[in-house]
């Protein structure tokens, strides 16, 4: 699957797969330590920093400079960015020879926030379509519901 480097002083806090198979889809949280990242001063630079990683090497990579739609995350402005990414590669088929192009494109949305010192990006993202757009709306109805609490 299509998981990407992340900004650097990123931290992964969480990852996991919905389904299986072809038509499984992907959630991804990371933390950007802003402390470190001191271009980052709004939602607009963090979601730069993001893709100007997200997009690395990919031939194709739609999405990343569009209009985002407003959201609220635990009371916070967020922003959603909606991206197509295609990834190439060439591989050797099992048993044959020769090389051939295999290509992947990935649908992804991206909810990003600031909190304190934290940027924060929960990516959902899949080959499919049709389990995407699922999936997407699934991940989204929970991040309504995200609460922090001071420990």
């Amino acid at each position: 699957d299509f998981r990407p480097d992340v900004p650097y002083s990123s931290h992964i806090l969480a990852q996991w797969t919905i389904g299986s198979g072809s038509s499984a889809a992907y959630v991804r949280v990371v933390s950007v330590n802003l402390d470190y990242n001191k271009d980052v001063t709004s939602i607009e630079t963090l979601a730069k920093k993001i893709f100007d990683t997200y997009c690395r090497g990919i031939p194709r990579c739609e999405g990343t400079t569009a209009s985002a739609s407003a959201m609220v995350v635990a009371g916070m402005p967020a922003l959603r960015y909606d991206t197509r990414a295609r990834v190439e590669y060439w591989s050797t088929p099992a048993g044959g020879s020769g090389n051939e192009l295999v290509q992947h494109d990935w649908i992804a949305t991206h909810v990003l926030f600031l909190r304190g010192e934290w940027g924060y990006e929960v990516r959902i993202f899949s080959e499919q379509p049709s389990t995407a757009a699922a999936r997407i709306g699934d991940v989204l109805s929970s991040l309504a519901r995200v609460q922090f609490r001071k420990p």
